[in-house]
């Protein structure tokens, strides 16, 4: 379904650059080749031992993949591949979103269709991305912002600042929010190479951040 384009330009691109579930599956998690040393056959085989060798071959495929599929949605949970997917049911004004690291515990995936489903949420249209390569598009994305022509926006800018601190875990939501915005507005100077902004104080980050903040803070919580 194609929707009206209101992602958020750094998720919109990381979308772009990501695989569908099964591409990133083959990608990230590449079979290992089994030998023929590995499947045991009888040393004295008879009409009855016929299909045994092609049984081992198939559970030792079978044990090959589930393996991957282990590995694959380890480097998920522990986020050095990351997730983006439309909440279920999409419609025109959906916007992408982070999936959610916990879903992938309790899962059921469609990899043909690049679905998942798990604790009660559905996402569709999964794009899997690298998390090296996330930083490097979303370090990217945030220049590109910051340097279209025009007034600066501080909402931008605090936006942006707010994001990269969420990312690498310098947003404490367990805590109250005013002690942390000194930190948010130094990120925002020092991303955007400006050390002077109008309109970055701490009432403009309460107004941009606030409901944000709080809305982050009640997914932690629950």
């Amino acid at each position: 379904m194609k929707n009206s384009n209101k992602n958020p330009p750094e998720l919109d691109a990381l979308w772009k650059a990501g695989k569908p579930l099964l591409e990133a599956f083959n990608t990230y998690c590449r079979p290992r080749n089994i030998t023929a040393e590995e499947i045991p056959t009888p040393k004295h085989p008879n009409w009855l031992d016929v299909t045994r060798p092609i049984m081992n071959f198939l559970n030792h495929k079978a044990s090959e993949n589930a393996r991957r599929e282990n590995n694959f949605l380890r480097k998920i949970i522990k986020e050095s591949l990351v997730a983006i997917g439309y909440e279920a049911p999409r419609q025109l004004n959906s916007a992408l979103t982070y999936i959610p690291t916990d879903i992938w515990s309790d899962r059921k995936i469609n990899w043909k269709s690049s679905e998942i489903e798990g604790n009660g949420l559905k996402f569709v249209a999964v794009r899997i991305i690298p998390k090296k390569a996330k930083e490097l598009i979303s370090e990217s994305e945030l220049k590109i912002q910051i340097k279209k022509p025009g007034r600066p926006s501080s909402k931008k800018y605090i936006l942006g600042a707010y994001q990269k601190l969420k990312e690498i875990n310098k947003i404490d939501f367990h805590a109250p929010l005013k002690p942390q915005i000194p930190l948010i507005q130094d990120t925002a100077k020092r991303l955007s190479g400006i050390t002077r902004i109008q309109g970055i104080g701490p009432k403009a980050i309460q107004a941009h951040i606030g409901p944000l903040f709080r809305a982050d803070k009640d997914k932690v919580r629950s």
